[in-house]
């Protein structure tokens, strides 16, 4: 059975734990930092355990860098639609007249997708970010894709 004592540390650990990931996660600082009940009763429980005002926790733990992760998601959307129409414009008429990357075949999908793992094999966001590209402006439905990379 645990001790009173092992109980209280295991709530301080917990609280410090919540309170650190508000100031430092942009995304749980948005959601859980100061204006919230839930920050307010932290940082309370905090000063209580370490005997300082309420007010000096909730400095230590401020969230500086919180940010709206759907605003943050929204700008990247529009970023990659950015992105993929310059590719899509440059892409429809190429030297040879063919067609352009909306109408490649599941296979030619899969080869573009290991050409642009290779070519941003150090940053693997980079490359997430023009596999998406990839994908918006190609007309190879989902499940042909799904099939094919297995």
């Amino acid at each position: 059975m645990t001790s009173h004592e092992d109980k209280i540390k295991l709530a301080d650990l917990a609280i410090t734990h919540v309170l650190e990931r508000i100031s430092h996660s942009p995304q749980v600082g948005y959601y859980m930092g100061y204006g919230t009940e839930s920050f307010e009763r932290l940082c309370a429980a905090y000063a209580a355990f370490y005997s300082i005002s309420a007010e000096d926790a909730r400095q230590l733990f401020l969230p500086l860098n919180a940010k709206d992760p759907r605003k943050e998601l929204q700008e990247r959307i529009e970023e990659l639609e950015r992105e993929s129409s310059g590719r899509h414009s440059s892409a429809d008429e190429d030297a040879d007249g063919d067609i352009g990357p909306q109408c490649l075949t599941a296979y030619d999908f899969v080869d573009q997708v290991k050409a642009l793992m290779g070519e941003h094999h150090g940053s693997s966001e980079r490359c997430v970010q023009a596999i998406a590209a990839l994908l918006d402006i190609t007309d190879v439905p989902y499940p042909i894709l799904a099939r094919r990379a297995s």
